[in-house]
């Protein structure tokens, strides 16, 4: 931003609550008007004036599908000056209520910005943006996988280890509505889906409606999900 642009968001005679809190007013100028800055425990609003104070430091891992409160919600750290493996991270609201426990790690995005998995104690689970846990604490590995499943946001796969012989994961599905479709038994799992880019929710109701999901376990045995029918061998 040049000088003409600054003068809009600040009045240079006075100083900001930002810079008076001893934050440089640079970091103001990339938010749009009537945006918000979240820079560590504070909000602020686009002309540097404070919204709010937190006892925790925002620490929104979630980038890939939104930004601090986008939802309502963001994630906290409890330290921000210690070791990043070392953080916990825990849910908080706008009003700046802990909605959870601290969590060992979180993953990188919300799902349909509803639900989201986090690891306790080397295990994970879905909580939704409420802080309830949807799932248990089970799975060994929640990944970002909707994004090339079908670019819908509408699936994830869950893992669990193995203990059979030559087989490293067992496959299962978490989709967007907060229902395990397919529990983590299967060596491959394989969506048919006409949907490829989702502009609204309608369209992704649709999609989880009429996708067509086939799974296979490691005996070789075939299987399809859908919404209308559950799981049916095939």
């Amino acid at each position: 931003m040049d000088g003409q642009d600054d003068d809009i968001n600040y009045n240079n005679e006075e100083m900001s609550e930002l810079e008076n809190l001893g934050f440089d007013r640079k970091i103001i100028n990339f938010v749009d008007p009537g945006g918000w800055l979240c820079h560590e425990n504070y909000i602020f609003d686009f002309r540097g004036r404070l919204v709010r104070k937190f006892d925790y430091s925002i620490d929104n891992c979630c980038i890939i599908t939104n930004k601090p409160f986008d939802n309502g919600v963001s994630f906290v750290v409890n330290d921000p000056t210690i070791e990043y493996n070392d953080r916990k991270y825990a849910l908080m609201d706008f009003y700046g209520n802990i909605l959870t426990d601290f969590f060992d790690s979180i993953d990188e995005g919300w799902i349909d910005n509803t639900y989201i998995s986090v690891e306790r104690n080397g295990k994970w689970g879905y909580i939704d943006k409420s802080g309830r846990s949807v799932t248990d604490f089970r799975f060994d590995w929640c990944g970002m996988d909707y994004e090339w499943i079908n670019l819908s946001s509408i699936y994830e796969i869950v893992r669990m280890e193995s203990k059979r012989e030559g087989v490293h994961v067992k496959l299962g599905l978490f989709t967007f509505t907060g229902i395990l479709a397919l529990e983590p038994i299967y060596k491959e799992i394989e969506i048919k889906s006409k949907y490829y880019s989702l502009k609204n929710g309608h369209e992704r109701t649709s999609a989880l409606l009429d996708d067509v999901i086939f799974a296979t376990d490691f005996d070789g045995n075939k299987f399809r999900w859908t919404h209308h029918h559950g799981l049916e061998r095939i």
